[in-house]
């Protein structure tokens, strides 16, 4: 037992050694760790000691939005090839989360078919690009970065999700967005015209429940696969055909929005009759 004590140690050092090497990366970044760190090991990493080494395996440029009250993220195709071929590997591997060269947390990518239990921070990447139905787009996927596997409940350990270090850098980036509620009377809706059938749909804000939002409309563009059944609108889909609606209907719509910026950019995250 001695002797596996002594070696497990000399491994880690070996490893952070091995690791510690810092380069000019600035920003988010998520690391491999290297494949003799298991899941298992992580709680015994030395974070200070810890320094990336060569290219991110996602970057801040990889990523199209970080959500701010969930901690899911959207990456580009280049950096879903890289999770693709993660996700076929035989076995999880280890990453660390560095914030201009300094760690800030270590996690395991993680297969939600997988029966063991772990009380870390994942990334599931079987629901991101696995077979379906769990998938959406495996070309763009969204990301968790969850605590505990299969649940919350399995989670040791403190939380530096929410770093202040981490939000500050993303929101720097522009990548950062926090979610709105707002209440909302659609006013119009006008068909494109296009050749996929779409329509833009202006609503009046009513009221703010959640976040900040100061412009008394909003305007987004909805295609038909997309369309609120809520809405009962009875869409005619002529160029420029404006669509009539009970304007006394009042909908809950939240969005996510681009947080440190004067003329942020959204999209939308649900919608529904209040």
């Amino acid at each position: 037992m001695k002797i596996f004590f002594l070696a497990l140690i000399s491994t880690l050092v070996f490893c952070q050694t091995a690791f510690g090497q810092n380069n000019s990366q600035k920003g988010f970044a998520i690391y491999l760790l290297p494949e003799n760190i298991k899941s298992n090991q992580l709680k015994n990493l030395d974070l200070e000691k810890l320094k990336p080494i060569g290219k991110p395996f996602i970057a801040e440029s990889d990523i199209r939005y970080y959500q701010k009250d969930n901690h899911r993220f959207r990456i580009d195709y280049l950096a879903a090839d890289r999770l693709k071929k993660i996700n076929d590997g035989g076995t999880g591997r280890t990453f660390a989360v560095f914030v201009n060269g300094e760690a800030i947390y270590a996690g395991a990518f993680w297969k939600s078919i997988r029966s063991q239990s772990f009380d870390g921070i994942i990334i599931d990447t079987f629901k991101a690009v696995g077979k379906p139905p769990y998938y959406s787009n495996t070309d763009f996927p969204e990301l968790a970065l969850e605590t505990g596997y299969p649940s919350a409940e399995f989670f040791k350990g403190t939380d530096w999700r929410a770093d202040s270090r981490i939000l500050k850098a993303l929101e720097e980036a522009g990548k950062l967005y926090d979610e709105v509620e707002l209440v909302v009377k659609c006013k119009k809706i006008t068909a494109s015209g296009k050749r996929r059938p779409s329509s833009h749909f202006t609503f009046e804000v009513v009221a703010v429940t959640k976040g900040e939002f100061t412009d008394k409309e909003i305007k987004f563009e909805l295609y038909d696969g997309d369309l609120l059944p809520e809405l009962d609108a009875k869409l005619g889909w002529g160029a420029g055909e404006n669509v009539d609606f009970n304007a006394n209907q009042e909908i809950i719509l939240k969005i996510s929005k681009q947080v440190g910026r004067d003329k942020p950019d959204w999209f939308i995250r649900e919608y529904r009759k209040k």
